[in-house]
């Protein structure tokens, strides 16, 4: 039986399937101030995420994973490769490895989460709000965020009227 569904139901349903409840940890444009089809702060958090992981820089993978996202907060990888090569990533056979290594820094650093599909352990990947991460970073002991970063973070929050995120309860950014 085949359901006339539209496509953000289906990728709505797809993500509760993965991380049930998870409604109220994605960025959505229908529920923040301040965003278009990604934060205002977008760039900000993709140079905190090249300071705080300078050996690997996946700020370029998690710029290419917004991207992708459809505002429910999942991305599907069908095509490793492409993503990688979209990235940057393009030569040879260390191309798909180069970016899952980003992807799992993305994953350490608590930006995103993955969830396998069939045999690929990268088959889905869920876009926490990068507020409520920051937020979370902003608490957790060892962490060190920059106080010009902060600054300019701030500052873009106020500019853009939004508010800053709320701390993840189980503290894992």
């Amino acid at each position: 039986m085949t359901t006339n569904k539209k496509p953000a139901d289906k990728r709505r349903d797809q993500r509760e399937v993965h991380w049930p409840g998870s409604d109220g940890l994605v960025w959505s444009a229908k529920q923040g101030k301040g965003f278009f089809s990604a934060p205002r702060t977008i760039s900000l958090v993709a140079t905190l995420i090249r300071l705080l992981s300078p050996r690997l820089d996946p700020s370029r993978v998690y710029i290419d994973l917004w991207s992708r996202n459809f505002d429910e907060g999942i991305v599907d990888v069908v095509h490793e490769q492409d993503m990688a090569a979209a990235c940057g990533y393009m030569q040879g056979t260390r191309s798909v490895r180069t970016w899952r290594e980003r992807v799992d820094a993305l994953v350490k650093l608590g930006f995103i989460r993955i969830a396998p599909s069939g045999t690929r352990s990268h088959g889905h990947i869920l876009l926490l709000h990068p507020d409520r991460v920051v937020a979370t970073l902003r608490q957790k002991p060892g962490t060190s965020i920059p106080q010009s970063w902060l600054s300019l973070y701030d500052n873009r929050l106020r500019e853009t009227g939004a508010s800053p995120g709320v701390p993840f309860e189980d503290g894992a950014a």
